[in-house]
């Protein structure tokens, strides 16, 4: 069970050393939390707020791939418009998809390493 919020309060100002502090309850910071903490270090986490009240508790919460933006970026490079500078074209193509990888990678690390994190949800 989760301890009140006035245990908790306790506990951080009794002058116990923590291995990792996090400053920010949102999506970002609880996970984080939780992976240490499952890694077996003692954690405190703390929020200015209520825990997941700002913009991380709005977010989608996907794991996202970039896909359309890879679409975009190959009309982009195959259309008229890339005629008069076709190396240039060829470069925005280029990071357009160094950064959809990364992001592909990122997602399949969180899927294989966090599945208690992740899962998946279909769109269509």
């Amino acid at each position: 069970p989760v301890p009140p919020r006035v245990e908790n309060m306790q506990r951080l100002r009794s002058g116990e050393t923590f291995d990792v502090l996090v400053v920010g309850g949102g999506a970002t910071g609880a996970g984080i939390a939780l992976e240490a903490q499952l890694r077996g270090l003692s954690v405190a986490c703390v929020e200015q707020e209520d825990f997941a009240s700002g913009t991380s508790s709005k977010s989608t919460k996907l794991l996202w791939a970039g896909s359309r933006y890879l679409v975009k970026g190959l009309v982009k490079l195959f259309s008229l418009s890339t005629l008069g500078n076709p190396k240039g074209a060829c470069d925005e193509f280029l990071e357009t998809w160094n950064m959809v990888m990364g992001c592909f990678r990122e997602r399949g690390y969180m899927l294989e390493m966090n599945p208690h994190l992740t899962n998946w949800v279909p769109i269509a």
